[in-house]
């Protein structure tokens, strides 16, 4: 499903997003869980998916995902990063769903093109612990995905 009326994307400031409405339903219990592999992977390879955002009225910017990733932003000390803007404040349903399709993804299943991945990676750095201080990716998460 494509984003609904979805810009490109663009550099916008931390200081823009507007603050979360208390009681959001779609906050995530686990907003810390991997929090520093997060700020690690962030470090080491930037921001590689950026957030999205929906324009408000007052020209603030809604989160709509991407919660975790301004956590790491933040405690990267970054000022800006990569959003893409909707057009549009989604319908709440929708900005639910893209929420739970960023989580569902974050939690990810063991896939045979993970695992080429790593065997590749495996040749090239020769052990799983290089492979996560190169990458910044744990080393059981690597270990994971060569076990299969």
């Amino acid at each position: 499903m494509p984003l609904p009326g979805a810009r490109d994307i663009q550099d916008i400031s931390f200081s823009q997003l507007a603050p979360l409405p208390d009681g959001r339903s779609s906050q995530p219990p686990d907003l810390n869980d991997g929090i520093d592999d997060l700020v690690k992977s962030i470090r080491t390879f930037g921001l590689l998916q950026p957030i999205i955002v929906c324009l408000l009225p007052d020209g603030k910017y809604r989160l709509i995902a991407g919660r975790r990733r301004v956590l790491a932003c933040a405690i990267l000390q970054m000022a800006y990063t990569k959003a893409v803007v909707l057009d549009d404040i989604p319908d709440p349903a929708i900005a639910n769903a893209i929420w739970a399709t960023e989580n569902l993804v974050r939690h990810e299943t063991p896939s045979a093109e993970l695992a080429a991945t790593f065997e590749a990676l495996l040749m090239k750095y020769g052990s799983v612990e290089e492979i996560a201080r190169q990458t910044g990716i744990p080393a059981d998460k690597v270990s994971r995905y060569l076990s299969r």
